[in-house]
């Protein structure tokens, strides 16, 4: 409705209603996670996973968010942490999650951090200790004690402004509680809040590998990376991965020309555009030039930098093994969009830049109303290539014979529904040699054990129905840096 011509004052309606709704309908999933808890129905599992996988997926989500309101959101994770633990990773994702998208909503300037380290136990385990920290609104002293209440916020002007339930920090508390940690806060009333807690997740006959020794293996040794504009803390996490790997830093704000004879360079997502116009006359063609960005560049503005001398792109904030797979590449990772620069057909070089750049998306619903909302939610957006199924079974059928970067899938469908269709692709995946297709679910079931039962199956994300567009903008924004470059099914043989 959004999508149609409407006077002011029905636009203003239609927010109202819009507004009003969602309000309701996170009310409602807040009370059902609380009643869960009240009850003593809620189950915390103890099983092996990857740590630095779920923090990866907790900044992508709130990623899109801090970046709409111009914040600078950054995982810093110490290089002690270890990679493997033990624990519950769908409620301490939750939890971070809740944790994370406070401090965004209560932070109008500056940053938010999510900070992981770990903590040495005299019995010869360790604690993982989490912090989420903000230069938000701050807390007022006297209101401290009552955050964690149900329906409290900190005060009535908080809640006239913000809005909210009062529910997530109570969950959030009895959720850390039941995995074995207590949830604190401290504050400064106009300066900024943090929460933090530590989680036994390491047990004592546990060995894993730590993030500093598996940078090790990317041998930087001999190189040297240059960074060019103001040292965000994504630059400044970028410095110490690459001395971890036994590579060389220097940092300049403006001195683009000393970067001549440099193996890297990497250019500030707050560093000026006029830096960039320098690079070809500054660098030799076998510099690695890697920009750090902050939000999704334009095709046009990509191909601009791009004819520059940039060879690739990093979204922050920055994932530390993610990007240690892309610096120790020993050559630039030439893309679609790079090798077509050459051509002198501008009419088709624009063409395939545009084609080249798209988010191939499967849609998955039996419902061809669903489908006609996502078509009318995305279909402006000149970015995206649409692909519909009307079940999992053609769902199968295409991932086998088109390429695409992400599916997004309804659960309740006939002939074959969306756990099946994740089961197939999977298989089908295994048996060829393919990375994982990134799968999203669709489901109107909000309970808790029902999301926490698609996540366990592998579901990279649930999508809550109603679904509104923003949040399907920020699900696919997720993915737009991050395409696996799959191979074509015909190129399998």
């Amino acid at each position: 409705l959004f999508e149609t011509p409407l006077n002011d004052l029905q636009q203003r309606y239609l927010r109202v209603l819009s507004r009003s709704s969602q309000t309701l309908l996170d009310l409602l999933n807040s009370l059902l996670d609380f009643s869960s808890l009240e009850s003593g129905k809620t189950k915390i599992e103890a099983i092996e996973f990857d740590l630095h996988t779920v923090l990866e997926k907790v900044v992508d989500l709130s990623a899109v968010r801090a970046h709409e309101k111009n914040l600078d959101l950054s995982l810093d994770i110490d290089l002690k942490t270890p990679l493997a633990v033990t624990g519950d990773p769908v409620r301490l994702q939750q939890v971070l999650n809740n944790l994370l998208s406070n401090a965004i909503k209560f932070t109008s300037v500056g940053e938010v951090r999510l900070t992981v380290k770990p903590i040495s136990l005299p019995s010869g385990a360790l604690s993982i200790h989490f912090a989420v920290s903000d230069t938000g609104i701050g807390i007022r002293q006297e209101a401290l004690g009552k955050v964690f209440e149900s329906f409290v916020q900190a005060d009535t002007s908080t809640r006239r402004q913000y809005g909210g339930s009062g529910l997530g920090l109570t969950i959030s508390k009895e959720l850390v509680a039941l995995m074995g940690g207590d949830l604190k806060v401290s504050s400064e009333f106009g300066v900024g809040s943090q929460f933090d807690f530590s989680l036994p997740l390491v047990p004592e006959a546990q060995v894993t590998q730590t993030l500093g020794e598996r940078a090790k293996l990317f041998d930087l040794r001999g190189h040297t990376a240059f960074f060019v504009g103001p040292m965000t803390p994504s630059m400044q996490q970028a410095s110490e991965l690459i001395q971890a790997c036994g590579g060389v830093t220097e940092a300049r704000l403006q001195a683009v020309d000393l970067a001549c004879d440099k193996t890297f360079v990497l250019i500030s997502p707050l560093a000026d555009d006029s830096l960039i116009q320098f690079l070809p006359e500054r660098v030799s063609e076998n510099t690695r030039v890697i920009c750090l960005i902050q939000t999704i560049l334009p095709a046009t503005r990509m191909k601009t930098y791009l004819g520059l001398g940039v060879t690739e792109f990093v979204m922050s904030p920055l994932k530390p093994l993610e990007f240690l797979q892309t610096i120790a590449k020993r050559e630039a990772k030439v893309s679609e969009v790079e090798t077509l620069l050459g051509q002198s057909d501008e009419a088709s070089l624009d063409e395939t830049v545009a084609h080249s750049s798209k988010l191939r998306v499967l849609v998955v619903d039996d419902s061809t109303e669903n489908r006609d909302l996502v078509a009318l939610f995305l279909g402006k957006e000149t970015d995206l290539a649409l692909s519909y199924a009307a079940d999992g079974s053609q769902a199968v059928h295409k991932v086998q014979t088109e390429k695409f970067d992400l599916v997004l899938t309804d659960i309740q469908m006939p002939v074959m529904d969306g756990i099946e269709e994740l089961v197939a692709i999977r298989e089908w995946e295994e048996a060829k040699h393919l990375p994982k297709l990134p799968i999203v679910a669709i489901t109107a079931d909000s309970r808790p054990e029902a999301r926490l039962n698609l996540a366990r199956l592998g579901f990279e994300e649930i999508l809550i129905k109603p679904i509104r567009k923003v949040q399907l903008i920020e699900t696919l924004a997720r993915y737009r840096y991050d395409q696996d470059p799959r191979p074509r099914p015909n190129e399998l043989d």
